[in-house]
């Protein structure tokens, strides 16, 4: 079965960004890509190539400085399993804080106004006096 990372469009990067995409690093800039005709117009998946060698995958978006960023590195078989994967990884790690505190998050954003434990707006508009 062919990689599912190898129908993405290819970007193609310079030797400096290769080496630090390589070394670990995740953001490539504007002025590490290869200036080509055919590069994608919107924000897109993408690989990241070398001389035609896949040095990771990421996303795109050639109207930003921050070119572009890896979410993983060589060819990848499955993005959207890999995806999934990440977002598990994510919510594992949060989990600890919501068992100490299940509003943690809800405190510093819009969701403790989507949380079903929200607390009515005239107690709290009352209790902000």
């Amino acid at each position: 079965m062919q990689p599912l990372s190898s129908t993405l469009p290819a970007i193609e990067i310079t030797a400096r960004a290769a080496r630090r995409l390589a070394g670990g690093y995740l953001w490539v800039f504007s002025n590490e890509i290869v200036p080509r005709e055919d590069l994608p117009q919107t924000a897109s998946w993408c690989r990241f190539a070398r001389n035609g060698n896949t040095v990771a995958v990421g996303y795109f978006n050639r109207h930003s400085l921050i070119a572009g960023r890896a979410l993983a590195y060589g060819e990848k078989s499955d993005i959207q399993q890999l995806m999934i994967a990440r977002l598990h990884q994510a919510f594992a790690r949060r989990r600890p804080f919501a068992a100490v505190d299940p509003m943690s998050r809800g405190r510093a954003g819009e969701a403790l106004w989507a949380s079903p434990r929200r607390p009515s707006i005239a107690s709290w508009s009352s209790s902000r006096r």
